[in-house]
């Protein structure tokens, strides 16, 4: 083969737009899937717009291949390099650059605004071909749609061990917030902003100005310290948002959840079944690495006297429980959809 050469994505249906491209099928081709090539093989540019592959079923072409992973239920949407995949059995996403990755082997899916625009896309189209959804075989039902993928890139930190929350905009520049809930220390509330204005109260914090900001910034310990990861999605609001540059919209943070390193059990306090944990980990000094890495409170490599030593000094007793609101009240979901756990001693960005 000779002539032109062009990457212009294309699926088998357009080869029948190509056969029957004359002025008088274009009514009928408009009503076909494909979209015709034809211009882009004579030299010139065709916008192809997105492609989509939706797979609501399951079959055992897989079976005895690690390569083929065809038999599962899929939908997916490609733009471009960008190629997004959502698995309707975990409900994840898994997002590939073609042009670097022709293979799909390096799965790059981070919630970023390419995979916010893809995840519009693919939901937006499903649902305006009412396309047949999985059906679960627990309720008898259609499975949702594909999960809407926030664009966030401002991080809303909360510290067990101190109460504090903590905003980290990644170096992007950071207007306004309102933080919704239920609970908040509103005297401990810490301003973070100039000239502008400031809302401290138990169900809301927020604050908003002209001269932007940036930077890893303490909003103070606003909210009872230990809280565990299900109390704090039950305290935070949903809506919790975020204004980056004036005129755009606001967009919820991502809410991530830094553990007490000594709470090894993470139900909130520091009490006997956490030293038993400590116990059952120890090695010595210079015996490392333990069997359970987190036990390492000084982070020495091995879990010693002077680990307990931090251990018993951070002791609290098994606690009471903390009053939250009703699952019926506030959402039981974390901001933006994820809840991490970082145990480590201290607050970081990274």
């Amino acid at each position: 083969l000779w002539g032109p050469k062009n990457k212009l994505p294309h699926f088998n249906f357009a080869l029948y737009c190509n056969i029957t491209n004359t002025p008088g099928n274009a009514a009928h081709n408009a009503q076909t899937d494909g979209v015709s090539f034809a211009v882009a093989v004579e030299g010139g540019t065709v916008d192809r717009g997105a492609i989509f592959w939706h797979y609501p079923h399951t079959s055992d072409q897989d079976n005895g291949s690690a390569l083929v992973t065809g038999g599962t239920f899929v939908s997916a949407v490609r733009k471009g390099d960008w190629k997004l995949i959502f698995f309707y059995e975990s409900r994840t996403y898994e997002l590939y650059n073609l042009a670097e990755d022709l293979s799909e082997t390096n799965d790059v899916f981070e919630q970023n605004s390419i995979a916010a625009e893809l995840s519009t896309l693919l939901r937006n189209h499903l649902f305006a071909i009412d396309a047949q959804l999985p059906i679960s075989k627990a309720t008898g039902q259609e499975v949702a749609l594909p999960d809407q993928v926030v664009d966030s890139t401002f991080d809303l930190f909360y510290d067990a061990q101190t109460g504090e929350l903590i905003v980290d905009t990644n170096g992007e520049d950071l207007h306004g917030y309102l933080i919704e809930g239920a609970g908040f220390i509103e005297e401990n509330h810490t301003a973070i902003m100039s000239n502008g204005s400031l809302t401290s109260s138990d169900t809301e914090l927020a604050e908003g100005s002209l001269t932007p900001i940036s930077g890893v910034l303490s909003l103070g310990a606003v909210l009872p310290s230990n809280l565990t990861e299900s109390e704090l999605s039950a305290i935070i609001g949903p809506n919790s948002r975020y204004v980056g540059d004036l005129g755009t919209a606001q967009v919820n943070f991502e809410l991530l959840y830094t553990a007490n390193p000594i709470d090894l059990d993470g139900d909130g306090d520091v009490d006997d079944a956490d030293f038993g944990l400590a116990f059952a980990a120890f090695t010595g000094p210079n015996n490392g690495p333990s069997s359970n890495p987190s036990a390492d409170l000084d982070g020495d490599g091995d879990v010693d006297d002077a680990d307990f030593g931090l251990a018993f000094a951070a002791f609290t007793g098994p606690r009471a429980a903390v009053n939250v609101p009703e699952p019926a009240s506030l959402a039981l979901l974390g901001l933006g959809g994820l809840m991490i756990t970082r145990r480590r001693l201290g607050y970081s960005s990274a």
